[in-house]
């Protein structure tokens, strides 16, 4: 009998993790493909996914397969081979570690947008994605992990692009519980959060215990008990950020990898597990959600409506650089961010369409490696 197929594009720090994640996962029933260009890397981190469960005991159905995204014919190929019922983009076009290296000045300024400056690099693998899939024939489950609070809400308005994202508001969760728990004197496990918030939230609050004057929404229930009032929000997020921050850039890719396993897991075993979810049904920002094989369902508290809930997470949007994605999905930067990228990167751009994502994406990707250049830095 032929074992459902889960397709994973994207083999770095949070793709490559996940493999090794459901590698060790009993009797877990399906078929995992994990595909990326690099076939010398791509073999040797599933090798290492074999290889570490054989340890515990288990021998998953895990193959690695050759794949360009660039490649639209290609891809669509390999799809239509392997009919997939669930597809996974981890993969990103953005160099995270060059920004990071660059003078302190001008990586505060970058970090002041936000990653709306990269919306083209972390939306061009999807895209690309998107569209070989409409070419296979197929109709898999698209699962994000790449800025689905943005990236999906484009893509939605233009094609099958992905319905469930991955991370962001879901690396806040537990971090709110913890120190909620500690507070209440309670388990970790039974304080349940409800989270309206967008990155733009979900990172300054890890990182720097703030929300930079933008709210989000926060209620805290324990043992069926709205307890939210009995926590200060100011102390709560000060606290997060002193006793509950969790690794930046890369150091997080354990914890993003920890939360799509876990929302994967709930669509292939139809488990309808409670999560929160950046860019549910090409929603913006994130939302509470109950996760099936059927996708994800917003869930939200009845004191809060879905048009409030989306207020909250377009100003967070706003916040990180994305003024507004129009109906044909192009995304429209803030005077802030075309200010930035006019100035430091010599590109007068005040938006994009998805299909021009790619050329976006490369123009940036020259412009800044020119700028690291000039200090230095070369990738």
């Amino acid at each position: 009998m032929r074992k459902p197929v889960l397709m994973i594009f994207g083999l770095g720090n949070v793709g490559g993790q996940l493999v090794e994640f459901l590698a060790r996962i009993p009797h877990l029933g399906w078929r995992i493909v994990a595909a990326g260009r690099d076939a010398e890397r791509g073999l040797r981190k599933t090798r290492s996914a074999l290889f570490g469960a054989s340890y515990m005991g288990l021998y998953p159905d895990i193959e690695f397969r050759q794949a360009d995204l660039t490649d639209l014919d290609a891809t669509a190929a390999l799809m239509h081979d392997e009919q997939p019922e669930i597809v996974v983009n981890a993969a990103s076009f953005a160099a995270w570690w060059l920004r990071d290296l660059l003078p302190p000045d001008i990586r505060a300024e970058l970090l002041s947008i936000g990653p709306g400056l990269w919306a083209a690099a972390h939306m061009t693998p999807s895209f690309s994605l998107m569209r070989a899939i409409e070419r296979s024939g197929t109709a898999p489950r698209f699962l994000n992990v790449s800025y689905p609070d943005v990236v999906n809400v484009a893509l939605a308005k233009v094609g099958p692009g992905p319905t469930i994202g991955v991370g962001n508001i879901d690396l806040l969760v537990p971090a709110i519980q913890y120190v909620a728990a500690k507070r209440l004197a309670a388990p970790m496990r039974h304080i349940v959060p409800y989270v309206v918030a967008h990155n733009h939230h979900s990172y300054n609050i890890l990182t720097r215990g703030t929300t930079c004057g933008h709210d989000f929404y926060l209620k805290i229930v324990l043992a069926g008990t709205d307890v939210t009032d009995r926590i200060d929000r100011s102390s709560l997020i000060a606290e997060i950020a002193a006793e509950a921050s969790i690794p930046t850039a890369a150091g997080a890719s354990s914890l993003a990898a920890g939360s799509l396993c876990k929302v994967l897991l709930a669509v292939m075993t139809d488990s309808g597990e409670r999560s929160h979810i950046p860019g549910p049904n090409g929603l913006p920002g994130g939302y509470p959600a109950i996760v099936s094989a059927a996708g994800a369902e917003v869930m939200l508290p009845g004191n809060l409506s879905l048009a409030e809930a989306i207020a909250i997470n377009e100003v967070g949007q706003r916040a990180e650089g994305v003024e507004a994605i129009e109906s044909d999905g192009r995304i429209l930067y803030t005077e802030a961010a075309q200010r930035v990228l006019r100035d430091r990167f010599e590109i007068n751009l005040s938006g994009f369409p998805p299909a021009d994502s790619y050329k976006v994406a490369r123009l940036v990707d020259q412009q800044l490696k020119a700028l690291g250049a000039r200090f230095g830095l070369h990738s």
